[in-house]
């Protein structure tokens, strides 16, 4: 997108935010991502950008910084310090700890109302990959306009092409709006990472697209569905706004915080919601939630493997992933789509085409090891 397009966009939305997740913990991607260091501040891809980093840019391309704000834990301050410096430092807000994502985007959107009451916000996760990224913030503007004018919540569905079990899913029913290329349609139910057989009868149904964890509201309407659905929620955050955008902000959201309920905003709010529309895409878009979603959009060599900034010798191996430092040399025979992961002496060996095992053995090695050694 050229400079003259992010003008003209920053000038027909004058009232457009973003609100970037960033406090998620990325044990699925362990041993290169812990809870001290997770993958929205690592290169995971090997192209010189972390997720957080490529979520900014993204952005920034349809909405100035100054309007952009990232929600993150207070022990990663230097990664964002160090890999958004042209962010406003007071942009940058610190979560004491975790609540999940309604506390956090209840406490952004009051502070956006408090600076912007006829805002409208985009909400996004910081470590999902997108390929057509035109395409994506092309729709992401339209939807920015459309939530100018609506009451309804506005998210974003994908086509699926897979009856994957590690997303979420969304069940629309009637048309209810957009445009000839950008059909709104009624959302029906949403179904968190459903078993196999309920995800193969969903993409077979055709009425059930992937969840990206993008939305889009007025600030009006999410004010008002927390103050509907999350009264408790709704009070907390109403007390702390005369010390929104002030230098007391931080010291109140210290000591109030945590006295939040922990609640997906899904599970707040999405689920129990009427007024919750989906805009559907295929923007070469995946969360790069497991190793094999990393393997999938990586870049292959001729015997379709892996090697993430690894120095490696290969002999009749396919299909295989490999991360090890810079300065170990791994020689690798006869293996078949496996994971050979190595981070700070944590190794990880294993097939890479079940992601619930792979899980599970993460979980279970956490479990009965100290994890000051595995964290």
């Amino acid at each position: 997108m050229n400079k003259q397009l992010i003008e003209e966009h920053y000038a027909q939305q004058p009232h457009s935010y973003c609100i970037i997740l960033a406090g998620g913990l990325g044990t699925r991607f362990w041993p290169i991502s812990k809870p001290s260091k997770p993958k929205q501040f690592l290169d995971l891809l090997g192209v010189g950008q972390t997720m957080i980093q490529m979520t900014y840019k993204r952005y920034l391309k349809i909405i100035p910084k100054e309007r952009i704000f990232v929600i993150t834990g207070t022990n990663f301050k230097q990664f964002l310090l160090d890999q958004l410096p042209d962010l406003p430092e007071e942009n940058i807000m610190f979560e004491p700890v975790n609540r999940s994502t309604a506390p956090c985007i209840a406490w952004a959107s009051y502070r956006i109302k408090k600076m912007d009451p006829d805002a409208t916000v985009v909400v996004c996760p910081a470590d999902h990959l997108i390929m057509e990224e035109d395409e994506f913030l092309e729709r992401i503007s339209q939807g920015l306009a459309v939530a100018s004018k609506r009451k309804d919540i506005l998210t974003i569905g994908i086509n699926p092409n897979r009856p994957d079990t590690s997303y979420g899913y969304i069940q629309v029913d009637d048309e209810v709006g957009g445009t000839t290329s950008n059909r709104l349609y009624h959302v029906k139910t949403f179904t968190e990472k459903p078993e196999y057989e309920q995800a193969k009868l969903f993409v077979e149904s055709g009425e059930f697209y992937w969840n990206s964890g993008h939305f889009i509201w007025h600030i009006d309407v999410i004010l008002k569905a927390i103050r509907d659905r999350l009264p408790d929620l709704a009070d907390k955050m109403e007390q702390g706004v005369p010390y929104f955008d002030t230098p007391d902000e931080q010291s109140w959201i210290d000591t109030n915080f945590p006295t939040c309920d922990s609640v997906s905003i899904d599970y707040g709010i999405l689920e129990y919601a009427d007024n919750v529309t989906v805009s559907i895409g295929d923007f070469g878009w995946t969360d790069l939630g497991s190793w094999s979603s990393l393997h999938q959009h990586a870049i292959h060599d001729e015997n379709d493997n892996v090697l993430l900034d690894s120095t490696t010798e290969l002999y009749d191996t396919k299909g295989c992933l490999v991360k090890i430092p810079k300065n170990k040399l791994a020689i690798i025979e006869g293996l078949e789509n496996y994971l050979v992961v190595e981070e700070d002496n944590l190794l990880l060996i294993c097939p890479s085409n079940d992601d619930v095992k792979i899980r599970d053995y993460i979980t279970s090695a956490l479990l009965k090891y100290p994890r000051k050694k595995l964290m």
